[in-house]
């Protein structure tokens, strides 16, 4: 019995210390995929800021791009004013100039119509006084 019994109890202690081996391997296991995970787990945090400060710093710089881009399209407009200005103000005077010019030969016409209105009636009163003496002779 005594040897069914150190057979029984070596057996129970290997059994008892394969199980305690087992159980630590699985505890340093289980510690180690813990600390891999934590670590995984600020590099991933880590990288989260980093893509945030990106998108802040790129949120900014397409903020400063707009305001450029506003700046630019005021000035373009303040620009377009002043071309609008001087082209309305160059077809105004080329208009009067035009104008002018129109008046000037109208006013010269009418002249050259009167004066050939007085030769016509000169001419007619000298064909008439001709008429008249041709018949008193």
């Amino acid at each position: 019995m005594e040897r069914t019994f150190r057979k029984v109890f070596v057996l129970v202690f290997c059994v008892v210390i394969g199980l305690i081996a087992g159980c630590e391997e699985q505890e340093m296991a289980g510690t180690k995929k813990s600390r891999l995970i934590a670590a995984e787990n600020m590099d991933l945090k880590k990288e989260l800021g980093q893509r945030d400060k990106q998108i802040e710093d790129m949120k900014k710089q397409h903020d400063k791009e707009i305001k450029r881009q506003e700046e630019i399209l005021v000035d373009c407009r303040k620009k377009i004013k002043v071309w609008n200005d001087k082209a309305q103000k160059s077809v105004e005077e080329k208009l009067d100039a035009f104008i002018g010019s129109v008046m000037e030969q109208t006013a010269q016409v009418q002249k050259e119509n009167e004066a050939l209105n007085s030769q016509v009636e000169e001419l007619k009163a000298k064909l008439k006084e001709q008429g008249e003496t041709a018949e008193k002779e």
